[in-house]
């Protein structure tokens, strides 16, 4: 008779494997991780986007860039552009691959100046994160396993929710 594949093997599988590409595993649900704790990653349980490790790994990637057009740069990140969810990821790719142009004033002229997402040229560059955490609609906590690119969009998803649940 086969044996039942549980779904803690599956992802300690996926953690291996991740782990071996470089990616930095946090466990989002222990204590000192959480809103208030020692190492919190988020300010409140609503926060999906690490905002603070976005700035840095923003200000990493573009080190000649003004920390004014790294704050709007992450503001733009974080702005939905759309009420329809396909639209919005659309926009959200084509800023991840194109990067985000800010507008600046220079000699009296309008001036644009780009802010990278992601190093293409420097893939060591980037920050890889594996965080194990978000808030489920009416339970304060439940592990989820998300692998985030400076901390924005989940690639990867292993959850189990219960019939009813809905993620915020």
């Amino acid at each position: 008779m086969p044996r039942a594949i549980h779904e803690s093997e599956v992802e300690e599988n996926v953690l291996a494997i991740l782990e071996n590409l470089g990616y930095e595993l946090v466990r989002g649900d222990s204590e000192e991780h959480l809103p208030g704790g020692r190492w919190a990653l988020r300010e409140d349980y609503k926060d999906v986007v690490l905002v603070k490790k976005l700035g840095e790994a923003l200000r990493r990637i573009n080190p000649s860039v003004s920390q004014d057009a790294i704050e709007q740069a992450v503001k733009q990140v974080l702005r939905t552009q759309s009420q329809n969810l396909i639209e919005d990821n659309e926009s959200f790719h084509k800023i991840l691959v194109d990067g985000v142009d800010i507008a600046f004033q220079s000699a009296g002229e309008e001036r644009y100046q780009k802010v990278w997402l992601f190093d293409f040229e420097n893939p060591e560059r980037n920050d890889f994160l594996r965080d194990q955490f978000r808030r489920v609609q009416n339970i304060e906590r439940q592990g989820i396993g998300c692998l985030l690119l400076h901390d924005l969009e989940p690639e990867l998803e292993l959850r189990k929710i219960a019939a009813g649940d809905s993620v915020e």
